[in-house]
């Protein structure tokens, strides 16, 4: 995980620590998660594209 992704998570946990309304809470955490499933998706990527490139490439 990037420092990137990390400052990310962190500045939901701190928008979650800073409201008093559950609703707002539920909502941001919500938003957390499927940022969370996003980056757990397409972490991967780069790795598989790279390799279905290097399959497509002629073979010397």
């Amino acid at each position: 995980m990037t420092q990137q992704i990390r400052d990310i998570w962190k500045r939901f946990d701190e928008l979650i620590g800073k409201t008093e309304n559950d609703d707002t809470k539920l909502i941001i955490e919500a938003l957390k998660a499927q940022a969370e499933l996003i980056n757990h998706r397409l972490a991967p990527l780069p790795a598989e594209i790279a390799a279905l490139v290097q399959k497509a490439l002629p073979k010397q």
